[in-house]
């Protein structure tokens, strides 16, 4: 007997071909200022603006000549993995630079692609590390002399045994696997470890990471999480003042999804196809009753890691898959 599978992925394809061909055109929507949206080349970011109220002032996150900050923000994971921007971009030794909450991107010309700063080996040659510790629970680097004469290899194998004292830190470290990442490339090599009673903290070139024994406003017991690395940068004026400053967006910002719009979307785009007619499931996962953040939820449109096609922006543009969130996120206040 011949599976049925392949000829019901061949009418999926056909009736998503067709849902995309006849996809509607977006009408004007309600002009509510948002604090993220859309513009040439990028997206613009007004959440860490320092300024209270005022949905105005922000950061642009761009792909240009310059450098394709843009690109690489989604590929690294957006706001989820490396937060919001806090900076414009500025130089630094040579490379065009931009500051998030967490990380420093650096781009490079040569290989048409971003580093990510070695950020704690840098805030400790600009004579931070006192401060770090006493005022940040980060600890110092350890000395690492053992590394003296040895090959790659057995360097790496040296610094990642220092997880070894905490299997939950150790977790996190290697969590970019998951995402398809290095966890070296990304955090760096694991450089020093202290137990600071409520909480334990690993030192990494790039990233740090918190172990929390009790509740905080920001983590539960038990939980580990990501420091915010470039606003430590910031803090400390790695990044330089004027490069700290917010700007007005390039252009007006959209609406707010429309919740109409987004009906209509999500059923003539072929959403409902996979996820439901009421987006509770069936080839696809249920979509109902998630609290995803709009760029969290572009990415997964546009890049996403399963079997669902990438919509294309000449598809659906960035706008319209913000009235099919709005959508969504309606379904679950209204059983």
């Amino acid at each position: 007997m011949t599976s049925r599978r392949p000829f019901l992925l061949l009418l999926l394809s056909v009736l998503f071909a067709l849902a995309t061909i006849t996809a509607p055109r977006r009408v004007e929507a309600d002009e509510s200022v948002i604090r993220d949206w859309v513009i040439p080349g990028g997206y613009f970011f007004t959440q860490t603006n320092g300024v209270e109220g005022n949905d105005e002032l922000g950061y642009a996150v761009l792909d240009d000549e310059e450098a394709e900050f843009w690109t690489w923000f989604k590929r690294l994971g957006g706001v989820q993995a490396l937060g919001y921007p806090v900076s414009q971009r500025f130089r630094h030794d040579g490379f065009v630079a931009q500051a998030f909450q967490k990380v420093v991107l650096l781009w490079d010309g040569q290989m048409q692609g971003v580093h990510l700063m070695n950020l704690f080996d840098e805030l400790s040659a600009a004579g931070a590390d006192q401060f770090l510790e006493t005022h940040r629970f980060i600890p110092m680097s350890r000395s690492w002399e053992e590394d003296t004469g040895e090959p790659w290899p057995v360097i790496v194998a040296n610094h990642l045994m220092l997880l070894e004292e905490d299997p939950a830190i150790k977790a996190a470290y290697y969590t970019e696997q998951e995402q398809g990442r290095d966890p070296i490339t990304f955090n760096g090599l694991p450089m020093g470890i202290r137990d600071y009673g409520d909480v334990v903290v690993v030192r990494a070139q790039r990233r740090a990471f918190q172990h929390w024994k009790i509740e905080t406003p920001w983590a539960s017991a038990g939980e580990v999480v990501v420091v915010n690395g470039g606003d430590l940068a910031k803090e400390l004026n790695l990044v330089p003042p004027e490069a700290q400053v917010p700007i007005s967006a390039p252009v007006p910002p959209f609406g707010f999804g429309d919740i109409t719009q987004g009906e209509a979307l999500y059923r003539s785009t072929g959403c409902v196809l996979c996820h439901g007619l009421k987006a509770e499931g069936g080839i696809g996962p249920s979509l109902v009753g998630s609290e995803i953040e709009f760029i969290a939820f572009l990415i997964s449109v546009r890049t996403p890691s399963d079997l669902m096609p990438p919509y294309r922006e000449d598809q659906v543009t960035d706008q319209e898959i913000r009235d099919i969130l709005a959508y969504l996120l309606s379904l679950a206040a209204d059983p």
